[in-house]
């Protein structure tokens, strides 16, 4: 959404009388413009498509040329030696998903302009400074710095008095006969309430920043996360979903298991990519089972699928089999047991009837 102001702002009227048409119309066309950079050229670089491109992009009907040399007149555009063309001001515009999309991805904007890393996770950011180290750029810094304007006799920017703070009156040490007491004019002593003079101030004790409690990060995590978004790209055909729960597990899984290597973890997405299962889960969703599959296949719920192949057959499939299986034998172990009293009733009707024999089964014949 453009910025208040932008409608009345000049170059937004110049716009509209290059065009010949009324400002209302003009900011249309410049909220459209900044939506197909966004969306197309992230880093601002929208000369990378060509002016029919871009008019088609922003759905207008005027002439792609005549527009073009109007945002270049109207310095909405700036010609580039490098992107024929950029969008003027975007590093300082651009909403913060721009920056994080850039910095993420260790890019810079089309005018040589760092990205901000604000909304970049503890790993992000250790790959975002190590890629500025390499690019011969500072490490930015971290806060705000604090107002150096005191009250009270302390530092003072805006008087014309000495800048050097005045000294804090040292508290007043006890003697070493003095008791738990204090003395007031007139002799009188009464008893200290324990509490310090308003003059003392105590020391604060430096908290330690998040920065500092943090561990180094893993050299197995960036390989990993790479390795599974190749992964999930295949399978799926976007970019695997990632954050900081998805970061935050992996991270939790090098810990508890420190052996495994980067060669162990392309064996698991190998044998997962083989495998039944839903490859659109997030990591997170089945980093718990992991090492279900690093010695070959396995299904959703990590268990194994024997004879290495998945058959064409669910788990769901396997379980129907053999609960048909475990049927079938019941009825042929009853059918065997009927079988043998009906053989027993024949033998005792040769050897002839006495008392206590077993009653003839209904079902014989003669």
């Amino acid at each position: 959404m453009a910025l208040r102001g932008t409608l009345t702002h000049w170059k937004t009227r110049l716009l509209a009388d290059q065009l010949g048409i009324s400002p209302a119309h003009a900011l249309g066309l410049l909220e459209a413009l900044w939506h197909v950079t966004a969306e197309d050229a992230p880093s601002g670089n929208i000369g990378r498509l060509s002016n029919k491109a871009i008019a088609m992009q922003m759905f207008t009907d005027l002439d792609p040329d005549r527009l073009i040399d109007a945002l270049i007149a109207s310095r909405h555009l700036d010609v580039h030696p490098v992107h024929r063309l950029i969008v003027h001001g975007w590093s300082d515009h651009a909403d913060n998903h721009i920056h994080a999309w850039l910095a993420r991805r260790c890019l810079r904007f089309a005018d040589g302009s760092i990205p901000n890393s604000g909304q970049l996770n503890h790993y992000e950011r250790e790959q975002f400074y190590a890629w500025l180290e390499d690019e011969g750029e500072p490490k930015p810094r971290t806060g705000r710095p604090k107002s150096t304007t005191k009250t009270q006799g302390k530092v003072s920017v805006n008087s014309g008095e000495s800048h050097v703070p005045e000294p804090e009156p040292e508290p007043l040490k006890p003697s070493a006969n003095s008791s738990d007491k204090t003395e007031i004019d007139g002799g009188e002593d009464i008893p200290s309430k324990g509490k310090p003079s308003k003059g003392i101030k105590k020391p604060r004790k430096r908290k330690s920043s998040k920065a500092e409690e943090l561990e180094p990060p893993n050299p197995k995590h960036m390989p990993i996360r790479a390795m599974f978004n190749a992964y999930y790209v295949e399978k799926n055909g976007r970019p695997a979903p990632w954050g900081g729960r998805e970061a935050k597990r992996l991270d939790e899984f090098l810990k508890e298991n420190p052996d495994i290597t980067v060669q162990d973890f392309e064996t698991i997405l190998d044998n997962r990519a083989r495998s039944p299962v839903t490859h659109a889960y997030p990591l997170s969703k089945w980093m718990n089972i992991a090492l279900s599959w690093l010695n070959g296949l396995a299904d959703d719920w990590g268990h194994t699928i024997t004879g290495g192949k998945p058959n064409g057959r669910s788990t769901a499939q396997s379980k129907q089999d053999r609960t048909i299986a475990a049927i079938n034998e019941a009825i042929a172990s009853v059918q065997e047991v009927d079988h043998g009293r009906i053989r027993e009733d024949r033998d005792s009707d040769g050897r002839g009837s006495h008392e206590g024999a077993p009653v003839a089964d209904s079902r014989r014949t003669g």
